[in-house]
């Protein structure tokens, strides 16, 4: 389940940082996934990789989602990238 989150963040968080739906929310995913895959084969011990896995990221990126979806209207990937933050924040998978 933490794999296919991961996965999740780089394509949705680069298509929305590619169609410029909502480019804070897409770079703070992009980076948080590349943290978390780092994390998940056990080499990314460095300090601001470690900042980057803690499940407040995930709380931050669901409420810039929500804000994001509010205020611009509604987009699809924006969406499904405001789901997956809120599945980790809720479970703490990754």
């Amino acid at each position: 389940m933490a794999f296919a989150l991961i996965v999740g963040y780089f394509y949705l968080g680069g298509m929305a940082v590619e169609s410029d739906s909502s480019v804070s929310l897409g770079a703070i995913s992009l980076a948080y996934a590349s943290s978390s895959l780092f994390g998940y084969f056990g080499i990314g011990n460095a300090p601001i990789a470690m900042l980057m896995r803690v499940n407040m990221i995930s709380v931050i990126c669901a409420v810039i989602g929500v804000m994001s979806l509010l205020g611009s209207g509604m987009n699809l990937g924006v969406a499904a990238l405001t789901a997956l933050h809120i599945v980790d924040a809720t479970m703490g998978v990754s």
